[in-house]
Formats: C-alpha cells, structure tokens, sequence
C-alpha cells in the first residue's frame, strides 16, 4: 500500500506555502496543481489526465499518477499517485470517457479480487489436506503396532 505524502507536511526547498491555506496543505505531492481550484464539484477520478489504467491502493483509497504532472516536470520531479476521489486541481479537464474508464478499472479490480479469493480458496484446502496429513502422522505415531518404514 503507497502512503501519500501532502504538500503542507512536506519540507520542499524555495518552496512558499501561504499560510494557513487548507487547500495548500490537502494537496498531494503528485498533483499538477492545488487541491479544490478546478471546477467545483469535480474530482481526479473524472481527469483526462489521470492513468487510471495504472491505478493502485493507497492509505486513501484508490490512487493513479497524474500525467499532467509528470509532463510539467518533465519528469524531473518526485512523482507520486494522487487518491482518485481528491478534488480536482486547476489543470483539470475534463475526460470524455469517464464513465468507461472507470467502469474499465473498476472491472480490472473486480478481476483481482475473484483472483486472490480463489487463490484464498487453493490455499484453505492445501492447508485442510496438510492438516490431514499430520493428524495421521500423529496416529502412527500413538500407535506402537504401525511400521512406519
């Protein structure tokens, strides 16, 4: 799981924070601009710029990079993943697809879960059958009249 880091907690060089400006110190390290100036209402999920296809789990829910910061970097700046359901930034705009892109990733998810929930059932019978196992062992071994080789 990836821990965001936000802007206020960070010690940046040069950098000026105005202060007491809440939406400074909410804002991800990894976003092209302030946490709450885009279009009111909106949130990253909904962003052309964000790589939902990418997208990970942080101590803040689901995360993904956001493309826009990477390219005003240059890639040049430590990038990190913004938590999908922050509020969007100036550099908003709007994704096209947004529905199936999230529908698309949501899907993805869907899929890793049926995964390791099948997984978890491979393991609970490998387990069951071992336990199986030394519980016979544990008989042979209890009974004197058994030749073990």
């Amino acid at each position: 799981m990836i821990k965001i880091e936000l802007l206020g907690k960070s010690r940046l060089e040069g950098l000026s924070r105005p202060a007491g400006d809440a939406d400074w110190m909410r804002t991800p390290v990894g976003m092209a601009g302030r946490f709450g100036s885009g279009p009111p209402g909106t949130t990253c999920m909904s962003c052309a710029h964000l790589n939902l296809a990418e997208g990970k789990w942080s101590d803040r829910g689901r995360c993904a990079l956001c493309l826009e910061r990477l390219r005003l970097s240059h890639g040049k700046a430590r990038i990190q993943e913004v938590p999908v359901n922050s509020a969007s930034c100036s550099r908003y705009e709007p994704r096209p697809d947004a529905a199936a892109a999230i529908a698309d990733a949501d899907a993805r998810i869907d899929d890793r879960i049926v995964e390791r929930r099948h997984k978890i059932d491979d393991l609970q019978r490998a387990i069951k059958r071992l336990n199986e196992e030394i519980r016979e062992l544990q008989l042979q071994r209890l009974d004197p009249g058994v030749d073990l080789s």
